[in-house]
């Protein structure tokens, strides 16, 4: 028989890195290698013949369109009381555009998979024949390549690893206890044949887990830093401190520290102060009047990720008062900063009606003592993948369109940010950003506009997988019609720092000369009247 591979990385090492509750594995309950045929497996679905065993392999090989096929584990080799588990295969495809591999399966109208295509992944839930569930994430299977995937399903959190490497992890807000059976599952859609291997299956069922780990309150008022400079404050303002200023900083090294992010690339501790000074050696640590940019800490965390193997935090921002995002994450055991009116807390408890909260300035515990709505949430997904921005920084009173080579929006999101002295009630000048998250290579054209003519600069900063930013800026006059501007998005580059993009303003289109004799002619007629 052959021996089950096991994933190169431990469970316990990556929950312990990334914050989240340690659990225990227990030996596994259910293991396959096929050598035995398909003496476990039952189909659920039409077509069973499409099912082979190969080289002591499951393989599916579907030559027609539109076609799914599916086996799941016999009643009697499977217990309906394993429910938190974690599902492991060796995954190969070898032809085709679709890969499917499913979990969570009840029957034909409830069911759960991981749909890889093209350069994305797309994890759905099925309830009752409708799909309220649907995420897209980037991710590229390669044919001809075998993938260790591991799954784990643990109340409606949902992760999943490939190769060792953590790629997603989402909560399902639909989950209603139903857990359900594995699955091996191929399909097609409008391309065929789709063909693909399953083998060294192990299912391993998840014990009660511990404490979810919690977040560290710290406060800007702390001796320790509360009188350094935060930024470079001492240009706009007379109280130049962390004590002063740092919510946003101090609220943002708690989340780091909750994510097991406890040490700079230098070796020293991360706290407030050794992060603000971390910041303030980067080129885009702080912007404008201290607006802490958070696309450079996630360039932090994929250089600790590089060097500790910690996970990279993908950042995200949702404008809005709306709560929904902040309890979804929070539920997923992910805390978020959440931004009030000059201020920044972290949000790492729900609460009925209510989040809790740690505070940097203030000794509030609960979001509503706060008494005024929510400007935005902030999200940091522990992740190894694309850390790629466009982020443009501007006056409140300018508004951007963007759109792609196509011609079609881009989907983006803004946000104006400002600082607040909780003992003055000074504050900071506005800052406007508008981001667009994980852009492609190419052109946008971007419309500046303004409800009336001014002068105006434009700040880009173009942001590579890595994290890594070129700066760009634009100085022009909006007009009714709104500034044309292009921007090239260039990411090859043997320089990390210098991708070759560009921003422009978009060259005026002239007259062809057979057209300026009527042109004039025109003008004269115009005049006459």
């Amino acid at each position: 028989m052959k021996a089950t591979v096991l994933a190169s990385l431990s469970l316990g090492l990556w929950l312990g890195v990334a914050g989240w509750p340690t659990q225990a594995v227990a030996a596994p309950v259910f293991q396959d290698d096929f050598s035995q045929g398909f003496s476990k497996w039952e189909t659920t679905r039409t077509r069973p013949e499409l099912w082979k065993v190969v080289d002591e392999q499951a393989e599916a090989y579907i030559t027609t369109r539109s076609t799914v096929i599916e086996m799941v584990p016999k009643t009697e080799y499977w217990n309906s009381r394993w429910q938190n588990i974690e599902y492991e295969l060796d995954y190969t495809p070898l032809e085709g555009s679709d890969k499917n591999i499913s979990f969570g399966f009840e029957n034909l109208a409830n069911w759960y998979e991981f749909h890889f295509v093209d350069s994305f992944y797309n994890l759905v839930r099925v309830l009752n024949g409708s799909t309220p569930f649907s995420i897209n994430r980037p991710f590229t299977m390669i044919n001809g390549q075998t993938y260790r995937v591991k799954i784990r399903f643990n109340s409606g959190l949902i992760s999943i690893w490939i190769n060792g490497e953590l790629v997603g992890e989402e909560y399902d807000p639909t989950f209603n206890q139903n857990y359900g059976k594995i699955g091996i599952k191929a399909g097609t859609g409008a391309v065929a044949p789709t063909r693909v291997r399953f083998d060294n299956i192990s299912v391993t069922e998840l014990t009660e887990p511990t404490a979810p780990a919690q977040v560290t309150l710290f406060k800007q008022s702390d001796p320790l830093w509360a009188e350094q400079e935060y930024d470079s404050a001492t240009r706009w303002s007379q109280n130049p401190t962390i004590r002063r200023w740092g919510c946003a900083l101090t609220s943002m090294a708690m989340i780091l520290r909750y994510h097991g992010l406890t040490q700079l690339p230098d070796g020293s501790d991360l706290t407030p102060a050794t992060l603000n000074a971390w910041l303030k050696s980067q080129a885009d640590g702080y912007l404008g009047e201290g607006a802490l940019n958070w696309l450079a800490v996630t360039r932090l965390t994929k250089q600790l990720s590089d060097q500790q193997g910690t996970p990279a935090l993908e950042y995200r921002a949702v404008s809005g008062s709306d709560l929904a995002t902040a309890q979804q994450e929070i539920s997923a055991q992910k805390p978020v900063v959440l931004q009030l009116p000059g201020h920044f807390v972290v949000g790492d408890t729900v609460l009925p009606a209510d989040i809790g909260i740690k505070d940097p300035a203030y000794t509030f515990t609960q979001l509503s003592q706060h008494r005024t709505p929510i400007l935005s949430t902030r999200t940091f997904q522990p992740s190894h993948t694309d850390l790629s921005y466009l982020l443009f920084l501007h006056d409140p009173e300018l508004q951007l369109t963007i759109t792609d080579e196509s011609g079609q929006t881009v989907a983006q999101t803004r946000l104006t940010e400002q600082l607040r002295d909780p003992v003055t009630g000074r504050q900071t000048r506005s800052l406007t950003q508008t981001l667009v998250a994980q852009p492609r290579a190419g052109t946008y054209r971007i419309a500046v506009n303004a409800q009336r003519s001014q002068t105006y600069t434009l700040q880009a900063w173009v942001y590579d997988p890595a994290g890594q930013p070129t700066r760009l800026s634009h100085s022009g006059v909006t007009s009714q019609k709104g500034d044309k501007l292009e921007l090239l998005v260039n990411y090859e580059s043997a320089a990390p720092r210098q991708h070759r993009s560009q921003l422009r303003a978009v060259p005026s289109k002239k007259l062809p000369r057979f057209w300026w004799p009527h042109w004039y002619w025109a003008q004269y007629l115009k005049h006459r009247r």
